[in-house]
């Protein structure tokens, strides 16, 4: 899985917003996986919402990387 999720513009002061690829396997993971499944939220259109008060725990998850 080398596909890139974008974070999207419309971001909030509760959440992070990312369009995740047209990636079946990607989306599964996400639908299915325990941990994620606590601490993201699924959205229409293969967006995810990931709280701002989660990131720390998904980004040390190796979920999220962010190139700053």
């Amino acid at each position: 899985m080398t596909q890139k999720a974008y974070q999207l513009n419309n971001q909030n002061n509760e959440y992070l917003i990312y369009q995740l690829p047209d990636n079946p396997e990607l989306i599964r993971l996400i639908a299915k996986d325990e941990f994620l499944r606590k601490y993201i939220i699924r959205a229409e259109y293969h967006s995810v919402l990931i709280p701002h008060k989660h990131k720390a725990k998904v980004k040390k998850s190796g979920f999220l990387i962010v190139l700053e």
